[in-house]
């Protein structure tokens, strides 16, 4: 799935809305429904960014909420709690569907399953799978490739230096450069894709785009 207009690798979140409105997983049709709600909380009450749960009243549909008081006027919060809330879509939803569709002899609550996105830092052990949700937005929304292509016409108009690592792949020769000289590139990098700083520094050094001198 990519959905990023032509020439830019920003992804408008009204274009992940509406190719992700319909989905098909392992042969699995559901539909999402999205929505931005002043007070989204998780199972202790907690205001979260985003949560995404499944209703058996409404079959074969996830419910997808956005916290409108936490993400306002935040472009690229509001771009990356999408793509992480997507990802329980694919991921997570089809598993409770089933396994509620299998429990039909069995009482319902309104709500059988949920799950959320916290503020970053949250001070809450991670499970995989948020793991994998977090793992799914970052690669969804900075695809490594893309990254890397947009990185080099980074550092060529900023007249920083390239070198090629074991594999072949050009990276950023940061072994005579100065801290704010990467931090330069990524903060354009944050600005093509439109998303905050500290999710472009995570991706830039988790794709290994820069080669500093050895310790």
């Amino acid at each position: 799935m990519q959905v990023a207009k032509q020439g830019s690798p920003l992804l408008p979140f009204a274009d992940l809305v509406a190719t992700a409105r319909k989905l098909r997983i392992n042969g699995i049709e559901l539909e999402t429904r999205w929505d931005f709600a002043e007070d989204v909380r998780d199972e202790l009450g907690h205001q979260v960014m985003g949560a995404i749960d499944y209703d058996p009243g409404v079959r074969r549909t996830a419910l997808i909420y956005l916290n409108s008081t936490q993400l306002a006027d935040r472009d690229e919060l509001i771009r990356s709690t999408a793509a992480h809330e997507l990802a329980h879509a694919i991921f997570d939803a089809p598993g409770w569907m089933l396994a509620d569709e299998k429990s039909v002899d069995k009482p319902k609550p309104s709500i059988s399953y949920r799950a959320v996105v916290r503020r970053f830092r949250s001070q809450i052990p991670q499970s995989t799978m948020e793991w994998r949700a977090n793992e799914f937005m970052g690669a969804f929304l900075a695809p490594p490739q893309m990254v890397r292509r947009r990185m080099l016409k980074v550092i060529a108009t900023l007249g920083l230096p390239r070198c090629a690592q074991s594999d072949g792949k050009m990276v950023l020769d940061a072994r005579k450069l100065e801290p704010y000289h990467i931090q330069a590139v990524i903060d354009e990098l944050a600005e093509q894709f439109g998303l905050t700083i500290r999710f472009m520094e995570y991706r830039f050094h988790c794709y290994q785009l820069a080669r500093k001198a050895n310790p």
